[in-house]
C-alpha cells in the first residue's frame, strides 16, 4: 500500500473545511456521506450514515472503514478508485450489516468520488450512499404481483381478453388460447369481424359498444362458433377501463356454458319424464286434514298398503294398525315432530299388508299453517322402499362379507393411499411386518421397503399414477419393525375414479420367504453340480490325455519293433537270395525258397502291424492292386508243409 503522510490528512481536513456549509446541512438530513482518508479511515462521516452504523459520528473518526464492515469486494473497489483517481457509481448493490442479521440484506445506491490536491493526487474518498431497499422490495413485489397476476389469470378457468376501442385484440390470455387453439400473436391487432363469420363478429362488437357506451359492468349471453359446428354458449362480464395515458378498453372474462345449457335443458326434460314415471307409478298420495282429522288416500295409495278401498275407509287408525309393531311409534312420532318443529316429514317404516306380505314404505310430506301458525294440512307420499331397503341389506352383507374377507388370516391385505401411505390394513400384514394397525397407518410402504428394491416399484407405480397400467406385480422385501427382512410376492391393482384418475389402491401381499430360502439352496446345489461337472470334465481331459499318450507310445513302440525285425529279416532274405545265386542242389534250393517266403511274410505282417497304427491315426491310405490268388495259395502252403 502506498504511503499516505499527514500532509494528506491535512490536505483532507482543508477540504472538509470548505464544506462547512455543507456539513451544517448534513446534520440535519437523512443523506449518508462519508470521507475517508486514502487508508480508508473515516475523516468525516454524516449523522445519517452514524446512525446506519448503530454509532455516533465521533466513534466513527479515525476508524478504518472495513475493520467495521469487512467486505473483499468492496475494498477492492475502493482501492481502484484511490489508485486509479476515477469515481465509481453502483446501483442497488447488495450488502448485509455484519453482526445485525435481523437487517436482512440490503440495497444501496454508491458513489465513490476521490478527493484530489492542486497536483491531482488523490488525497481522500468521498462515498455517499442511499438506501434503496425499499425500492427494491417494491420494485420486486410488482414483478412478483405481475407474476401472480399473470399465472391467475392463465390459470384461470375462465377465457380472459382485452381489446381497444377500436375492438382490436391487445391480449388474451392461456386458457383462450388453448380453448381456441391460437396464440396472441395469431389474433393481437385483430378484430372479431377478422376471427367470425359476420353476424357473430356484429352480435360481439355490438355488445362491446354497450358497455363502452353505459361506462359500466354488463354480463351478456354471446355465443361462437366450434369445429362441429355447432355453437358454444359463452355467459361474458364486460367492463370497460382506461389505462394511465387515457386510453378507452373494453376487457372482458367468460365462462363456457354450454354444458350447463345443455344440463340445463337435460333437466327440464328429465322433470317432466319423471313428473310422467311418478304417475305412471301409482305412487300414493295422501291429504290430511288436521283440524277435522279427514284423510284422503289415493288409489295408488290403497294398492301399496294391499287395501280395498271398498271394504277400508282411509283413517289415521287404519294406517297405525298396518304399521309394524316395532315402527309404529317411531312413525307417529316422525309426524308429531314434522308438525311441531314445521319441518318436513321423513319417515321410513315397515307395513304389514293382510297376507302378511311386509313392505318398507318411505313418506315424505309438508305441513301448511295459518296465519297464527296452526297446522292445518299435512299432504305428502308414500313410495314403495322394499327394493331399496332389500339392496341396502344386501349391501351390508356384501360389506361384512368383504370386510370378514379382508380379515382372513391368508394373506396380507391393504388399501394405500396415491402418497404411499398405508389407509387400512388387516391383521395378517400387520403380523407379516410386525406392526400394530395403529403403528402402520402413519407409515408408507416406501418407508418400509429394502432400499435396493424401492426404485423398481416406484417406476411401477408411476406408470400406474401416468395410467399406462392398472396393476402390476413383483417379489420385493420388506423391513419388519425387528429390522429382519420379509420376501413377499405383491400384487397391487389401482382404484380409478370416474374420470379416470387413480384413487386408491388394493394390495395383496403373500410371504414368500420359504420359497426365496428354497430357490437359494437349490441354486446353489445347481452350483455345486455345475462345479462337479467342471471337475469331472477336467478329469476325462485328463485321462484324455493320457490315453493319447499311451497310444503315442505304443506307435513309438510299433514303429521301433518293425525297424529292429525288418533289419536282420531283410539281412536273412538277402543271405538266401545270395545263396541260391552261389548255385545249391535243387533240395538247398527249394528250402532257401521257403526261408524267403516266410521272410516275406513277416515283413507283411510287419507292414500289417504298422497299418493299424496308422489306421488308429487317421492316416490309413488305401491303394488297389493286382493280386495273385494262386500264388497266395501255393505260399501258404509251402509255408505250412
Amino acid at each position: 500500500m502506498p504511503h499516505y503522510d499527514n500532509l494528506s490528512r491535512d490536505a483532507l481536513i482543508q477540504e472538509l473545511r470548505k464544506y462547512h456549509a455543507l456539513d451544517s446541512v448534513m446534520q440535519t438530513t437523512d443523506a449518508m456521506l462519508v470521507l475517508l482518508d486514502p487508508a480508508f479511515n473515516f475523516v468525516w462521516v454524516s449523522p445519517a450514515y452514524a446512525q446506519a452504523c448503530r454509532m455516533a459520528p465521533e466513534e466513527l473518526l479515525g476508524k478504518n472503514h472495513f475493520a467495521l464492515h469487512p467486505h473483499a469486494e468492496n475494498e477492492a473497489i475502493f482501492r481502484q478508485v484511490r489508485d486509479s483517481g476515477e469515481a465509481v457509481f453502483y446501483k442497488d448493490r447488495p450488502f448485509a450489516f455484519p453482526g445485525q442479521p435481523e437487517q436482512g440484506m440490503t440495497y444501496w445506491d454508491w458513489r465513490l468520488k476521490p478527493v484530489k490536491d492542486e497536483h491531482n493526487a488523490v488525497t481522500g474518498l468521498v462515498f455517499s450512499l442511499s438506501e434503496t431497499t425499499r425500492f427494491k422490495q417494491a420494485e420486486d413485489a410488482l414483478r412478483q404481483s405481475e407474476e401472480r397476476f399473470r399465472l391467475f389469470m392463465d390459470h384461470s378457468p375462465a377465457i380472459a381478453w382485452m381489446k381497444d376501442a377500436q375492438g382490436r385484440y391487445v391480449y388474451i390470455n392461456k386458457t383462450c388460447e388453448e380453448r381456441f387453439g391460437v396464440r396472441l400473436a395469431d389474433w393481437q391487432g385483430k378484430t372479431d369481424a377478422d376471427m367470425w363469420p359476420a353476424e357473430v363478429a356484429a352480435s360481439l362488437r355490438r355488445n362491446d359498444l354497450d358497455v363502452l357506451a353505459c361506462g359500466h359492468a354488463l354480463e351478456v349471453i354471446e355465443e361462437t362458433p366450434q369445429h362441429d359446428d355447432s355453437r358454444a354458449v359463452w355467459l361474458n362480464a364486460k367492463f370497460p377501463f382506461k389505462d394511465a395515458a387515457g386510453n378507452t378498453f373494453v376487457a372482458g372474462l367468460g365462462l363456457d356454458i354450454t354444458a350447463r345449457r345443455q344440463q340445463e335443458a337435460a333437466l327440464l326434460e328429465a322433470q317432466e319424464r319423471l313428473s310422467l314415471a311418478q304417475r305412471a307409478a301409482a305412487a300414493g298420495i295422501w291429504d290430511w286434514d288436521i283440524r277435522t282429522g279427514h284423510l284422503n288416500w289415493s288409489r295408488e295409495y290403497f294398492q301399496l298398503f294391499g287395501l280395498d278401498p271398498a271394504a277400508f275407509a282411509a283413517s289415521f287408525e287404519v294406517w297405525r294398525n298396518a304399521l309394524h309393531p316395532a315402527d309404529r311409534v317411531e312413525a307417529e312420532a316422525r309426524i308429531h315432530e314434522a308438525i311441531r318443529e314445521h319441518i318436513p316429514l321423513n319417515s321410513e317404516y315397515r307395513i304389514v299388508l293382510p297376507s302378511g306380505e311386509v313392505r318398507w314404505v318411505d313418506t315424505v310430506g309438508d305441513t301448511a299453517y295459518d296465519a297464527s301458525g296452526q297446522a292445518v294440512r299435512m299432504s305428502g307420499i308414500c313410495i314403495d322402499a322394499t327394493q331399496r331397503k332389500a339392496a341396502e341389506h344386501a349391501l351390508r352383507e356384501s360389506e361384512r362379507r368383504l370386510r370378514s374377507y379382508f380379515n382372513l388370516p391368508l394373506v396380507g391385505l391393504g388399501i394405500t393411499s396415491l402418497a404411499k401411505g398405508w389407509v387400512e390394513v388387516n391383521e395378517h400384514l400387520c403380523r407379516m411386518l410386525g406392526y400394530s394397525r395403529e403403528e402402520l397407518v402413519h407409515l408408507t410402504w416406501a418407508e418400509l421397503t429394502h432400499p435396493d428394491d424401492l426404485a423398481a416399484e416406484v417406476v411401477e407405480f408411476d406408470r400406474v399414477l401416468r395410467g399406462d397400467i392398472d396393476r402390476y406385480a413383483l417379489d420385493k422385501r420388506f423391513i419388519r419393525k425387528d429390522r429382519s427382512e420379509i420376501f413377499v410376492a405383491l400384487s397391487v391393482h389401482c382404484v380409478r375414479t370416474a374420470e379416470g384418475a387413480a384413487d386408491h389402491f388394493i394390495t395383496l401381499l403373500q410371504d414368500i420367504s420359504d420359497r426365496k430360502r428354497a430357490e437359494a439352496e437349490l441354486e446353489r446345489h445347481h452350483h455345486h453340480l455345475e462345479q462337479l461337472v467342471v471337475e469331472r470334465t477336467h478329469d476325462l481331459l485328463l485321462a484324455k490325455d493320457a490315453a493319447e499318450a499311451a497310444n503315442c507310445a505304443k506307435s513309438a513302440f510299433l514303429a521301433n519293433m518293425s525297424h529292429e525285425i525288418r533289419t536282420p529279416l531283410n539281412a536273412i532274405t538277402g543271405m538266401a537270395y545270395l545263396m541260391k545265386r552261389d548255385g545249391l542242389a535243387p533240395k538247398q534250393t527249394e528250402r532257401l525258397d521257403r526261408i524267403q517266403a516266410a521272410g516275406q511274410h513277416l515283413l507283411e505282417i510287419i507292414n500289417a502291424i504298422l497299418d493299424l497304427s496308422k489306421i488308429e491315426a487317421g492316416k490309413l491310405c488305401l491303394e488297389q492292386a493286382e493280386v495273385n490268388l494262386s500264388a497266395i495259395a501255393e505260399n501258404v502252403v509251402a509255408i505250412l508243409s
